[in-house]
Order: C-alpha cells, then structure tokens, then sequence
C-alpha cells in the first residue's frame, strides 16, 4: 500500500458534521439481524442519512474521474447503499490489497482462541526452531506476534525498504528462510515502521500451529461461518498465504466481515473470533504519526472516537464505526484523495435518528447508481493511420524493464478489435506469461479475463497522432491501472507507462521490430 495515501485522514468531516448535528450513539451492535444471501435495505433517510449528499458524492466521482470501484454503506444492519462503477461489475470478487491484512489480523485473534497459538506475546522464532537463522541475538530473539500485529518488527528501516523486501522474498525460493534470516534494524516495539513481512511472517505461523495454511483456515473459521464462498487468496512458493495482502472478495462480502466486527465477532450466535480480541486489536497501540494511531493491523484515525479500519493501496477501506453503528466498504483501482469523499460521507451522516424521507433525492440516488454502473455510448472511431497496417503483427522486443514486459505484438484487422499480445515475465512462476487483451477504439472498454488470478479487466485506445498508439489497461478487479503511450519510428519503439495506485513513477522503455 502506499504510504502516502495512508495517511489521510479522510473522514475527519463526518466529526465535524456528527457534533453539530447529533448526539453520539452509545456503541452498540445488531444482535437480532444476520443478512443471509441478501442484506435487508432501507432508505438512506430512515438510518439517518442524507440522501442528497449521496447524490453529489457520484458527480464528485464523475467530475474528478476517480477510479472508484464499487461503494457500500450499511448502517443499523440495513444496506443504506449499493454501488458498482464501470467497468467493475456487481458479483466479481476485487483484490483488497492491504486490507488482507486485517483479515489475517481476524485470524490471529481466532488461532488464539482456539489454543493453536498461547498469546500474542510469543516469540516469533520459537515457531521455526527447526530452522538455522542467521544472527540469531538476544534482540531478535525477543521480537514477538505482537510486534508483527503493531507493525513495530524492526524488520526494515522504512516503507520503501519494507515493500522491496517483499518483493525479495516473493521471488525467493525459500521465502521463509529469506524472512528469518533478515537482521533487524532496532529493537522491537520502539517504533512504527510499516512492513508486508510482517504479517507475512504471522501466516507462516498459522501454517505452522494449525496444519493448513492462511487461506484454508479462515475458510472454515471465518468465511464459511459467514456464508463467504468466492475468494482466491494467493501463496507463496512455500505454500503461505500472501498474509499482506492479495485477498480477492467480493466488495458485499467484505461488508459481512465489517458486519461480524462491528457486532464484537459474533455472527448469528456464534462467537466466530472473541470480542476480547475484536476491542484489543481495534484499540491503540503504537503510532503512525500524530494524527493516525495503529491497533492489530488496524487503522485508528484520532478525532474520530471508535473509527477503525483496513486500508488498501489504490483506495481499498473497509470503514467500522461502531459509536454510528456504521460499515463503509470502498473499493478502488486508483491513488485517488478519499479527502474529497470522506467529506460527502460526512455531510451525508447527520442523525442518528431517522430523517423525514426525500423521494426526490431517493431517486436521483438510483439513478446516479445506474448511470455509474452504465458503460458509455461508443464514440464514432477514427479512420487509423497507413502505420497501423504495417506494425500490424510485427513483434517488438524491449529492453529490460521493471515490468517485465519482455515483448508485445498489436494487431489490427478490418471489422475486429485490435488485440495487444504480451509476453510478462511472471517472477514467482519464474516465467514468461502470455497474454492477449482486445482493446476498444471506441470509448468503451473490452473486457478480458487477462488481469491478475484470471480476474475481469478493460483496454481502451486511439492512436493520437500518425505514429502514435495510446491506451489504457483498467484491471477493474484488481487495484492497479495502467496507461502506455507507444511512439512507432521507423523499425523502434518508445513506450511510456504510468500507473494510478502509485505502484511505480513513470517510466520509458524500448524496443525494437524483430527481423
């Protein structure tokens, strides 16, 4: 996740509009509703909320082109809004990025429950006493699942170092042995310092205490209790779950788990985790800076007395606010400021009693939604250049990239969608991959199973000059979405690539036409 984006402090408006409007409510959660395969629903104005300000929170999203996904709020257990925006569709399932986790964190607290592992003050190498670590010292010896949980490990210095050792370790061949072996850099518990081994590490220790790993045991201690069923949650090359990240759920299920933690773990009777663990890992226990706390692999932004939530890289949030009886999923493919939407959400939740209803608003909401989730008119498509027809089919070989795009073939037939064939160097298959997107010319994107784990994702392009091709790949249901910009001279090619979540600066490759 990008550390920049982790620090807004988004929903600092919904404060401001809750202390003027309202009295806060005691905290509490729903003990007599459970959604089964649907959630109830209610107008927004019978929970309290301001329909008008919903409104104006989708021209927000037009007018400033965020890559908003998909946005749901429920409140008092009633589904207050339901919303997909194109190319995303209503049952694909969508990578949460760093919201995993605070799944891992769930299953943590479950795992100690169930006596699989004592308490959270465990040291994390007595797990892998059958394993050599290499500086085996006092100080590392004292890190704990603790440590990991507060992101206070001392594995790396800073965000960036943190995220490249992830990288490092994805690609190794014994990813575990890499994360023992790491030295750490001060003495646990100090400081804050984002990491991805961190959790990482915590899954490993699932593996090891309970015999499957992190997926498989929170489809039977978690998902299944809450009817969850469509999930991919990837591993490593040892067989550990991505504990950091790469869950993909469906944006509704993710409001179920919000739902099971808004309500103390308990679902429909059944204490699925512990509310001794639920107030324990919402609560502060380091601090990010001085305006954002951290519970157990939580966000805790301060002025906002009981918010808590998961963030994501490229606009994931799973939002809990128990005082407002509250659940805010947003889903995202891009590094947009969630300042401008937390305000409309904070305008938006006025009362914590019911408003007199607004049919006229309430209607202009449905069908704000229906246009969001509309894909466009197609655009008249512009003749294409003499260059088309003669890079048509030709492969170009490009340099080593950061990529790992190894090479590219565009063709462009009369009466077909262009298609772009790719060979990507896959670094934990330790292969080539290829791929074949079709791309729209007219404004509208063509959608292909070709993003990452075989989810939906849309191409769309035009060429804007003579020699010049340019479009843009959406992985609608993943977190990333890239735009090229390829310039054709003579027998080479340059091309430019951007990415909105932040997962690289700009860059320039080049290659050339294969003989």
């Amino acid at each position: 996740m990008n550390h920049r984006v982790i620090l807004i402090t988004y929903l600092l408006g919904i404060l401001l509009v809750s202390i003027a409007c309202s009295q806060p409510l005691a905290e509490t959660s729903i003990t007599d509703y459970w959604p089964d395969k649907t959630w109830r629903k209610s107008s927004p104005e019978i929970q309290g909320i301001n329909s008008e300000e919903l409104v104006k929170l989708f021209d927000y999203v037009r007018e400033k082109n965020i890559n908003l996904n998909s946005i749901i709020i429920i409140r008092n257990g009633y589904l207050v809004l339901e919303a997909y925006i194109y190319p995303f569709e209503r049952d694909i399932i969508h990578d949460i990025a760093s919201v995993s986790k605070s799944i891992t964190s769930l299953a943590t607290g479950i795992a100690i429950d169930r006596g699989y592992i004592k308490d959270v003050n465990q040291p994390v190498f007595s797990f892998f006493k059958d394993r050599s670590v290499l500086n085996p010292d006092g100080i590392k010896n004292s890190l704990t699942i603790e440590h990991l949980l507060t992101m206070s490990s001392a594995l790396c210095r800073n965000f960036s170092e943190g995220e490249a050792q992830t990288g490092y370790m994805r690609e190794s061949k014994d990813g575990l042995q890499y994360m023992l072996d790491l030295p750490l850099v001060g003495k646990p518990g100090e400081k804050f310092v984002y990491s991805s081994i961190a959790p990482h590490f915590i899954s490993a220790i699932i593996s090891r205490t309970t015999g499957v790993n992190l997926l498989e045991f929170t489809r039977k201690n978690l998902f299944e209790p809450l009817a969850i069923t469509n999930i991919q949650w990837p591993a490593d090359r040892q067989g550990n779950t991505h504990g950091w990240g790469d869950l993909c759920i469906n944006p509704l299920d993710l409001a179920r788990i919000g739902y099971l933690v808004l309500n103390k773990g308990n679902w429909a009777g059944r204490q699925v985790v512990s509310k001794e663990w639920i107030d324990r890992s919402s609560q502060p226990h380091i601090y990010e800076d001085s305006g954002t706390a951290y519970g157990y692999l939580w966000w805790i932004p301060l002025g906002l007395p009981g918010l808590f939530e998961g963030r994501g890289r490229g606009g994931q949030r799973l939002i809990i606010w128990p005082q407002k009886n509250i659940v805010v999923v947003l889903i995202g493919n891009g590094e947009y400021t969630l300042g401008g939407i937390g305000d409309f959400l904070g305008r938006a939740i006025v009362s914590d009693e019911p408003l007199p209803e607004n049919p006229q608003a309430q209607q202009q909401l449905e069908e704000k939604i229906v246009e969001a989730g509309t894909a466009p008119q197609p655009k008249p498509v512009a003749p294409l250049p003499a260059l088309a027809n003669q890079i048509s089919g030709k492969e170009y070989i490009l340099d080593a990239n950061s990529l790992g795009i190894n090479s590219f073939t565009l063709i462009f037939e009369q009466n077909h969608d262009p298609l772009i064939k790719l060979l990507v160097y896959d670094g934990m298959a330790g292969k080539l991959i290829p791929k074949e997107i079709p791309i729209g010319l007219d404004d509208v994107y063509r959608i292909s199973n070709s993003s990452q784990y075989n989810l939906p994702a849309g191409a769309k392009g035009s060429w804007t000059s003579d020699n010049e091709f340019e479009f843009m790949y959406n992985e609608a249901a993943n977190d990333r979405c890239f735009h090229f910009r390829i310039h054709f001279k003579d027998k080479f090619i340059e091309l430019k690539a951007t990415e909105d979540t932040g997962l690289f600066d700009a860059i320039t490759i080049r290659g050339s036409m294969l003989p």
